[in-house]
């Protein structure tokens, strides 16, 4: 990557931990297993079609292989890596601290840093513990059926991954609508065809300026079909509208912002 983009990715990371992970403003974090995940588990873990390279992957492996894009510290992908049609799991984070915070509050995966590309030109190759720089360098920590890439999105190697099934929760909708062509290309490197994505969008009614704010940005199914290719995917299936936080009082900060309404659409997805 350019020194260009070295330097945005390094600002997105930066601005990223120091707003929410070292001010502790990780809200979107639940206490739970986020619900479209526990409702649609059928749907997204059902085995693949006969014929993809998904299905002959579940074979070898006796599972899937889910993928959690920007999983920070997810509940959600300890109880992925306890259904029995999981084989293993990948998260894939930017932040370091999301990632010990994760290994420090699921003890019993043991999960450990394993692997190290330091990043940071010379400097990084032989000073790797003063210039691991986040946005250059990449850790593989792996724990039972567990592997976390803390990786920059828009940079990490994911062919590696072949994932069968694919959680986004987060992602598609944290990230700034102008990178989400680019957050769509490395998703489908991720992936087998056969395999499936389930993901939660985010539909707001209400003021322009409202709908505009984020994150979490407005993205309805309408959007993830326009960013989903209908040569390389399927048609997006609705398979759920429903307010927010499983319909709870709007948040004051969107009732401020002129907001009538926020709803989640999970929508799930095949990759041809």
């Amino acid at each position: 990557p350019s020194a260009e983009h070295q330097n945005s990715a390094a600002g997105r990371l930066r601005k990223w931990r120091e707003k929410n992970w070292e001010q502790n403003n990780t809200a979107w974090h639940k206490r739970a297993v986020n619900g479209a995940l526990g409702k649609y588990a059928h749907q997204l873990l059902v085995a693949p079609r006969d014929g993809t390279k998904a299905k002959e992957i579940y074979d070898a492996q006796g599972g899937h292989v889910v993928l959690f894009p920007l999983s920070g510290k997810t509940l959600d992908i300890v109880y992925a890596a306890t259904r029995k049609e999981v084989a293993s799991v990948v998260g894939v984070e930017g932040v370091r601290l999301a990632v010990k915070e994760f290994a420090r509050e699921h003890p019993s995966l043991d999960l450990r840093e394993t692997k190290t590309t330091p990043g940071g030109g010379l400097l990084g190759r032989f000073l790797p513990a003063i210039f691991k720089d986040e946005a250059t360098a990449t850790e593989t920590w792996e724990g039972g059926r567990v592997t976390i890439l803390r990786a920059d999105w828009f940079d990490a190697t994911l062919s590696d991954a072949k994932a069968t099934a694919v959680f986004d929760r987060g992602a598609l909708v944290a990230i700034h609508p102008s990178l989400r062509e680019s957050y769509v290309s490395q998703l489908e490197t991720a992936v087998v065809p056969g395999a499936r994505v389930l993901i939660v969008g985010i539909e707001r009614q209400g003021s322009a300026s409202g709908v505009a704010m984020g994150p979490p940005f407005h993205t309805t199914v309408d959007d993830i079909a326009a960013l989903f290719s209908s040569e390389r995917w399927s048609a997006p299936i609705l398979l759920e509208t429903k307010g927010m936080d499983d319909g709870g009082p709007l948040p004051e900060r969107f009732a401020k912002a002129g907001l009538t309404a926020v709803n989640e659409q999970i929508v799930l997805v095949e990759r041809k």
